[in-house]
């Protein structure tokens, strides 16, 4: 029962979404505002280089009375994919950057506890990279049990829990 709950929950999240980056979309198509996507894109690309937004596509659906669902999907150089499908490492990425983007972050204390989280060394080392980048105004404060990722903090700015655990 619990396993249908968290999957409902993450099709409900998925599908709010997608259609907040639909609207981004038309957005961006009309010219009518602040094109989040392009900024949203490029962070993305920052941290998965070889994926790419490839913007609405329609695909039959029986859960609609038109028969047809729109979707944004995505390209990795060799599938396109809704969001729904993202690997678990987008799925923890996807939602930072986003926030950046939707909430224009700037002067902040952004806390994360434990980034590298579903994601493998290289791309949690790319979204510590980045992270200044995003946010270059923003402090940033973060934990890992990651050794690849506390390779690229300096010791003057790690913190030791009591008994040696690492704490960022």
């Amino acid at each position: 029962m619990a396993d249908q709950s968290r999957d409902m929950a993450f099709e409900l999240g998925a599908g709010r979404l997608r259609q907040y980056l639909l609207d981004w979309k038309l957005r961006q198509e009309s010219g009518t505002s602040q094109d989040y996507l392009t900024e949203l894109e490029n962070h993305y690309r920052k941290i998965f280089p070889t994926r790419s937004f490839s913007g609405r596509e329609s695909m039959n659906s029986i859960n609609t009375p038109a028969g047809e669902e729109t979707y944004f999907v995505l390209n990795d150089g060799r599938h396109t994919y809704d969001i729904a499908e993202m690997s678990a490492g987008e799925q923890s990425v996807f939602p930072i950057l986003y926030e950046f983007v939707r909430q224009q972050i700037a002067h902040s204390v952004v806390l994360i506890d434990e980034i590298d989280l579903n994601l493998h060394p290289p791309a949690a080392q790319s979204l510590v990279s980045q992270l200044t980048k995003i946010g270059p105004t923003c402090q940033f404060i973060f934990t890992t049990h990651s050794e690849a990722v506390n390779d690229l903090i300096g010791e003057d700015e790690t913190y030791r829990l009591e008994g040696g655990s690492l704490c960022l």
